[in-house]
């Protein structure tokens, strides 16, 4: 099954990755699993079959949590639509909750959770903010597999690093993927599994866990699942980590109320939808666009790649913007005056700083209020 057409079609992950997920599954032997992020529900597909193969599905529980009813690449599809077109037989055999974020499900499907497969956004606070809903309902030495470990080096999106962080965060037993596959090999395979260890609930791991939130969020979730998020938190953890969120997302909301946010991440989706309306003149959306090409609609492939050069120019045009006008904050322009100072703190260095430093803060405060 995992050389299906379709399953290769749809699957965000090598045929290496994909075994490896089966793999673990015989050696480790789960009572219990949930996968969180199933997309097209490739994944889901191989792990009934192999349930199925092995006379295991009466023996184990199967569950899946997805953010979205729809197929994030194809709305037109559910999320997990391969199940229904490659194994809708086993269907009565595997539970999958939509919409949302895991905390509206996790109680529903429960504690004693052996096997957990997280692969949703790679972006903070995504799978961070994932794990810390599903932690408190893991078995003692639950095995948790995470893919894209190292996306921000095989895809060069430097920022989308959160998978390696929490993986390298979890207090267990790692174990990666050894065979080449990826141009980076031998040390940069994308997926990895960890037998955590014992009392996760500790404060001095549980600290680590929530110190990752506190990287720069990439995408906001919305003020009332955050305000979920939070309920959960001091319904699960103690009062010191309940606050430690709070004031995390203040941190968050600070950044971004600052505009330091999207320095991180140009391809914000909110702003390139904004973009890509623009290109198109609201007319029709990207995805109809592609459509009208696919059916060979005649006069509009050299419109359509002119368009995107449009888009393409746009937002590297705002990007740079954008990038200039964090360097001129002022807190960033003290701040490289500083390093420089020190560099020569023996010429003089400290003295020359308190000049520069006064003339920044005086234009700084003639600009104030019409740029910042």
């Amino acid at each position: 099954m995992t050389n299906n057409e379709l399953i290769a079609k749809y699957t965000e992950m090598h045929l290496e990755e994909r075994a490896f997920v089966l793999e673990k599954i015989k050696e480790l032997k789960p009572k219990k699993i949930l996968t969180v992020g199933i997309a097209s529900g490739s994944n889901e597909v191989l792990i009934l079959d192999y349930l199925e193969k092995n006379k295991l599905l009466d023996e184990v529980e199967f569950y899946s949590i997805d953010y979205n009813t729809y197929y994030y690449k194809d709305n037109t599809k559910r999320s997990g639509f391969l199940i229904d077109e490659l194994v809708p037989h086993l269907k009565k055999y595997h539970k999958l909750y939509t919409p949302g974020l895991a905390l509206n499900y996790i109680k529903d499907i429960g504690k004693d959770i052996d096997f957990l497969l997280i692969d949703t956004v790679h972006s903070v606070p995504g799978e961070a903010l994932d794990f810390l809903m599903i932690l408190p309902y893991l078995k003692e030495n639950a095995n948790i597999l995470m893919h894209d470990l190292s996306m921000h080096v095989l895809c060069e999106t430097p920022f989308r690093n959160v998978c390696a962080i929490l993986f390298l965060a979890f207090e267990g037993e790692k174990h990666y993927l050894k065979k080449k596959y990826t141009p980076y090999d031998p040390y940069f395979q994308s997926i990895g599994s960890c037998t955590l260890a014992s009392n996760q609930m500790q404060e001095y791991i549980l600290e680590r866990y929530f110190r990752v939130l506190s990287l720069p969020w990439l995408y906001f979730p919305s003020d009332e699942e955050l305000s979920l998020c939070a309920s959960f938190i001091k319904e699960h953890y103690t009062k010191d980590f309940y606050e430690l969120f709070l004031r995390i997302i203040d941190i968050q909301k600070d950044f971004k109320a600052k505009g330091l946010l999207e320095h991180f991440d140009q391809w914000n989706q909110s702003y390139v939808n904004e973009v890509i309306k623009k290109a198109f003149a609201n007319k029709m959306t990207l995805q109809e666009y592609i459509i009208n090409l696919e059916n060979n609609n005649t006069g509009q492939k050299e419109d359509f790649e002119q368009r995107l050069v449009f888009i393409k120019e746009q937002v590297e045009k705002d990007f740079n913007q954008k990038a200039l006008s964090i360097k001129s904050h002022l807190s960033y322009r003290l701040g490289q005056a500083l390093i420089k100072a020190y560099k020569n703190k023996w010429g003089g260095g400290f003295v020359k700083f308190l000049f520069e430093a006064y003339c920044i803060v005086r234009e700084f405060k003639k600009r104030k209020g019409k740029e910042f």
